[in-house]
């Protein structure tokens, strides 16, 4: 082989070599910007998401919402943790903003031929998150409404046959702290008679309605209603037709009591504190002239009251007009109607003025102007037996939590 041939393959030799140097530096340069723009763009997908879901807010409001019904929808006294109160917050942004820019941005989407642009993976991410938002929101709020408004005018129709021919055995306990129940049966046509069939079975069965001295039929010395009591009746006058308490019922109750076998002297005032609404119609603003549940459909709580308050003490009082109103009680001078904070539970109770000038504090009992009297005051708790979504059916305990507010 020559010296000019060998020489030009060790030259074709160290281009190569040159070449192949040159392009593994390339190749690394340009690996290593591929790496950037690829931590780059997880980098801003990562951020995006942050800001989606710190700043998007009907996916906020969805996920808050979503955490007060695990967390709160069987023990509602959680409501007053402070990540619940949180929660709460978010979730009021939502129903009173959010759903009105989602329903835009979904028509938009709509009257744009719905033209869904998939670039980027934070792109399709977004979008993706954005349709999942609008399905979950879609099933919360039709569990809301299917839960609120029940299965209509059929089941009411089916209860009612169904109450007609239920009977309901005799059933005792042998655990000493066992609460009584009694059920009235066999109901006459006129429903309010009910309430009187009921106080005979608790007659019967050892408990007395009426206190009283001597003994006579539903009454004795360890009655519950004396004659000068302040008897409370606490309705559920939050919601209209079925859902609030018969009045009905509540015209018995307050008839029974008035006819006290040894007269009546004292004061019946049907008390209730909508967290909501009230139709308790006795203001201008909780008028419920037609929606009410009983025979008369046109039978108020008012209506009631009207009907024995001219010749006994009979009245309405809606603490859903005191309850964001802060005060103190009587015995530290501050007469005003309002709800009295209690920090330890950090809950209050209402202390209000009749319209026959009496003075109650539900804590205390009845103010004198001196001292309070506390034996002479009773509440009797008239909630609704209904279903009550996820929570079952609810009966007083829940019913008696709506007394309490701010």
């Amino acid at each position: 082989m020559s010296e000019r041939l060998v020489m030009a393959m060790l030259l074709s030799f160290g281009a190569r070599k040159e070449l192949s140097v040159d392009a593994a530096r390339q190749e690394l340069h340009d690996s290593a910007k591929r790496g950037e723009r690829k931590k780059s763009d997880g980098i801003l997908a990562i951020g995006r998401l942050r800001r989606l879901l710190t700043g998007n807010l009907y996916l906020l409001g969805i996920i808050s919402l979503f955490w007060l019904i695990m967390r709160s929808g069987r023990k509602p006294s959680r409501l007053s943790y402070p990540c619940q109160q949180a929660a709460l917050a978010n979730t009021s942004l939502l129903f009173g903003g959010g759903v009105a820019a989602l329903t835009a941005r979904v028509a938009g989407a709509a009257g744009a031929g719905t033209s869904w642009s998939f670039g980027s993976a934070a792109s399709r991410l977004t979008r993706v998150t954005h349709a999942a938002a609008i399905l979950i929101l879609a099933i919360l709020l039709a569990s809301v409404l299917l839960g609120g408004l029940g299965n209509g005018p059929g089941l009411t129709l089916e209860m009612k046959a169904a109450a007609a021919s239920l009977e309901l055995p005799e059933l005792r306990s042998s655990n000493p702290n066992a609460s009584d129940i009694y059920v009235a049966e066999n109901i006459p046509a006129a429903s309010e008679r009910g309430v009187d069939a009921l106080i005979d079975i608790m007659s019967h069965n050892g408990l007395d309605f009426f206190k009283s001295a001597g003994y006579s039929q539903a009454a004795g010395p360890g009655g519950i209603i004396a004659p000068d009591d302040i008897v409370l009746i606490k309705v559920n006058g939050e919601w209209r037709y079925r859902g609030g308490t018969n009045t009905d019922v509540v015209k018995g109750l307050v008839n029974a009591i008035v006819h006290h076998p040894d007269g009546f002297s004292g004061e019946v005032v049907i008390v209730e504190n909508g967290q909501w609404d009230s139709y308790m119609d006795n203001r201008s603003d909780n008028l419920n002239p037609s929606s009410c549940n009983a025979e008369d459909r046109s039978q108020s709580f008012n209506d009631v009251a009207l009907m024995f308050a001219d010749r006994h003490r009979v009245s309405v009082y809606d603490w859903t007009a005191i309850q964001t109103q802060a005060v103190g009680e009587y015995s530290q001078g501050d007469g005003r109607d309002g709800y009295v904070y209690v920090p330890e539970i950090e809950l209050g109770y209402p202390k209000f003025t009749t319209i026959y000038g009496t003075r109650i504090s539900l804590r205390y009992g009845e103010w004198t102007g001196s001292d309070y009297d506390n034996d002479g005051v009773k509440l009797i708790n008239v909630p609704v037996l209904k279903d009550h979504g996820w929570a079952g059916v609810t009966c007083c305990v829940k019913h008696f939590m709506g007394v309490q507010d701010l």
